[in-house]
Order: structure tokens, then sequence, then C-alpha cells
């Protein structure tokens, strides 16, 4: 089929169709049958037959970028490792049709994108999976996402939806029965005997047996020597001795002299009440343990102030109205 200059819509097969490469003016309606029956074909000057009127070429923006009206019509991709922010403008600055736009946006690079208003204080977005819904409403465009952004019935609100999302997971199943116990398997072999411990630590001695009968008394024996006497001595003179009578029963006398004095002993505890002394001379109650004169010349002294608690801390009230 020959194409002329003056029609930008035609009728076609399929095959009529696919033989030609029409330029951007032209559009096809293919009349064959099957899937791609009644469907409308645009031309772009190098694609044979045409591209599908719903499948929307692609605008690579590899930058921070700002939606235009042509974005309407096209799929705007994000191809590289770098993030950047895709805005959506006001209506006053960039008029998309109310309730008759939809932007598609896809990330294919390892970068996220992050769609955004405008600075958070006219254009709203909100939809699932959007962050701070409203004025300062963003969404974030992970690896392979897409994401739908529908301009709504009000004037300058968006709503992102993505049509491969994921739902919330649901509430998670009850448990099923336990099943029942497996036959016991039979008893292993015994191991081989292991090595001897070690030598424990000696026990506690025993008590002491009983005292055993006594024994028969021996002989006699034959009379031992006399024994001599020397002179001994001690420290605080020659000890005196004297002895009397036959050698098989000698008597001795001893005189012993009198040693050096001891040291003195320690004082003897105290007899009585004591009470710690306070120098100071108001009358007053001397606190606890103490007691005070009303003057601090002897000779003066008229009254005497004594705590009814001694220096032991013990209450004295019985002994001091005695």
């Amino acid at each position: 089929m020959a194409l002329t200059g003056n029609k930008n819509l035609f009728t076609a097969t399929t095959t009529q169709r696919a033989g030609v490469t029409p330029t951007k003016e032209q559009i096809f309606l293919d009349t064959n049958t099957g899937s791609a029956a009644n469907g409308l074909f645009i031309g772009d000057g190098s694609v044979a037959g045409g591209r599908a009127a719903d499948v929307r070429p692609l605008e690579t923006k590899n930058a921070n970028y700002t939606f235009t009206r042509a974005d309407e019509a096209r799929m705007v991709i994000h191809t590289n490792s770098t993030a950047y922010t895709y805005t959506l403008p006001t209506y006053s600055s960039v008029p998309f049709p109310i309730g008759l736009t939809e932007l598609q946006v896809m990330n294919e690079g390892s970068g996220n994108i992050t769609i955004a208003t405008d600075a958070g204080t006219v254009v709203s977005l909100v939809g699932t999976g959007v962050s701070n819904p409203g004025t300062g409403g963003t969404f974030t465009l992970t690896k392979d996402q897409k994401v739908f952004l529908r301009q709504s019935q009000v004037q300058d609100t968006w709503i992102a939806y993505q049509n491969n999302a994921t739902g919330p997971t649901g509430p998670q199943g009850v448990q099923g029965i336990q099943g029942i116990q497996g036959v016991t398997g039979n008893t292993g072999p015994t191991g081989s005997q292991g090595n001897t411990g070690p030598t424990g630590s000696q026990g506690s001695t025993g008590p002491t047996g009983p005292t055993g009968p006594q024994g028969s008394q021996g002989n006699t024996g034959s009379t031992g020597a006399a024994a001599g006497v020397g002179t001994p001595t001690i420290t605080t003179g020659t000890l005196g001795v004297n002895v009397s009578g036959p050698d098989t029963a000698k008597v001795f006398e001893f005189t012993v002299p009198l040693g050096p004095g001891g040291p003195i002993g320690p004082a003897g505890s105290r007899v009585g009440l004591v009470w710690k002394f306070s120098t100071t001379v108001t009358e007053a109650d001397p606190g606890s343990g103490f007691m005070r004169f009303d003057n601090a010349t002897f000779a003066n002294i008229t009254e005497i102030f004594i705590d009814e608690e001694d220096a032991q801390g013990i209450n004295q009230d019985v002994g001091l109205l005695l």
C-alpha cells in the first residue's frame, strides 16, 4: 500500500501495516483479526508498521528533573547508579490537564529515584507507598520499579500507585496439630570403658579406738646406786641444799633465795559514772555524753549541767535523781 502526504489516518491489515514505515504524522487502524484487531498504531519514522498507541516512547533522565507536558505521552526512565529527584510542578507553572494526565516513571538504574512535590507548599502527593502524604509527600523508586502518577480531579493533587505493588502481609494461620510420636529406635551398643579417674584426696583421720586392758606387772628391778647431788644455782643467788639420811632414803632440803620484784600491773578501772567534759559555759543541755560548768573559773562555779546519757550512751536518769 502506497503512502501519500495528504493522509494521516489509514486502515490496513497487519501485513500491509508492517510493510511500510509511517512518519510521525501518520496513524494506522489495524483491521486484521486476532490480537492486533482494531489496534491503533503511531508512526515515528523509524519503526516498520509503527508502534502501538498504548506503548509510550522512552525518555531517559539521568539528572534531577521537573516534569513537563511532553511527559504526558512518554515514559521517563532512569538508567544509572546515581540517585536523583523528579519534581511535580505546580499547575500554574505546568498546566497538566486536571483529571486527564498520567505520568509514568521507570527506574532501571541502581540509584534510587525520589518523586517529590514543589518544596512542600502547593503540590500534594498521596497514595500507597507515599511517605508523609500531602504537600511534603515523597515516593521512592528502587531498581526495576515503575510508578504511575495520576493527576486527580483536584488541581495540584497527584496520586501515586503501582500495579505491581505488594499488598500487606496477611495474618498468620493457625498452628497445625502436633504429629504422633515416632517409634523409639533400638538401643545402641555399649561404649568402651573410659579412663580411670584421678585418685581422690585422703579422707580425715578416724576416731581414736578404746584403751586396751592393762598388762600384767613386770618383775621388780634391782636397786640402783644412790644419786649424787651437786650444788645448783639460780639467777638470784646460790640455791641452799641440805642432805641427810642413808643412800637408800636421802632427804634433800632446798633453800631458795627471794627473786626480784615483778612489773607494776595496769591500773584498775574507775568506779562510778563517766561523762566527757565540755569547755562551753552556756546554760543549756551539754549534749549526749557531756557535762559542763556555768563558769570557766573553778572558784566561781555555781551550777553543773549534766546530760541524762553518760559517755557510754547509757541513760542515767534514775541514778542522777537519787
